[in-house]
């Protein structure tokens, strides 16, 4: 290299160090603490790592014994929904096989009260049924 290409990489290198000076600074300060502090210790991580892996592992199994407590409720909340539709829907069809029948007895007395009269019928079993009569006389 020549003494021109050697004075532009200095240059180049002092222009960098300036504009990133917070860094240049935190490095260094990083470099001599690590220095300091490691000078004459042997430095052991593991029993760091272990506890951070413990502590992790501590989590990770009361997220899942959460998650697991979860699927049991929402099971248990499910064969109760279920269990609800089906006692409904046997009420529903008792309710609505009583009403189907107390409907025959009440369409029953009505032809039995008006046997002779034909629109008396047709009337009566309109408003009872709740349908409307259409006159075909056109």
């Amino acid at each position: 290299m020549t003494f021109l290409a050697v004075k532009l990489f200095l240059k180049k290198a002092w222009l960098w160090i300036k504009n990133h000076s917070e860094l240049v600074v935190g490095l260094l300060t990083a470099i001599f603490v690590g220095l300091f502090l490691v000078r004459n210790k042997s430095v052991d991580f593991a029993p760091v790592l272990a506890q951070f892996r413990a502590k992790h592992k501590q989590e990770t199994d009361f997220i899942e014994e959460a998650h697991q407590e979860e699927l049991k409720d929402i099971e248990r909340s499910a064969k109760i929904r279920t269990k609800s539709l089906e006692i409904a829907k046997a009420e529903h069809d008792d309710a609505k096989a009583k009403l189907d029948a107390k409907k025959q007895e009440e369409i029953v007395k009505v032809i039995e009260e008006a046997k002779e009269d034909p629109d008396a019928i047709t009337n009566k079993l309109a408003k009872l049924t709740g349908f409307s009569v259409v006159d075909s006389d056109d």
